[in-house]
């Protein structure tokens, strides 16, 4: 998360729920050592630049630019996306449902099943 601080939203859900199935101190100890890395470096960004978030996150916002706008021009992506390379849409649904399905049928957490799925994958990609 260091490069990219968006991708927190992609990745907290997953650690919520997998921290919601530990003891809470396990959880806080995992948490602190793992966001450590995250904390010293906002710190450092607030000292050295004065502002805690990358410029391009000031930049984005308050342009003006309703939020309908680019929704709107989301769902035009998608569907152009659909219409012109529909593969790779097929590939990640097709992957969330191996996965799901692993999670239900399988009974082990949803990162375990997503690691066993990836490794699957990537070892036939490559033999």
């Amino acid at each position: 998360m260091l490069n990219r601080l968006d991708t927190g939203l992609l990745v907290l859900p997953a650690l919520a729920v997998e921290a919601s199935q530990q003891r809470w101190r396990v959880t806080a100890r995992a948490a602190a050592i793992g966001l450590a890395p995250l904390a010293l470096w906002e710190l450092f960004s607030i000292v050295y630049y004065g502002f805690p978030f990358p410029n391009t996150a000031y930049a984005k916002l308050q342009t003006g630019v309703s939020v309908s706008g680019p929704i709107a021009q989301g769902f035009l992506y998608l569907l152009d996306s659909v219409a012109r390379d529909p593969v790779p849409l097929a590939i990640v649904a097709f992957t969330a449902a191996s996965v799901t399905a692993a999670h239900a049928v399988g009974g082990r957490s949803l990162s375990e099943s997503l690691s066993t799925w990836s490794t699957s994958f990537a070892s036939a990609a490559t033999s």
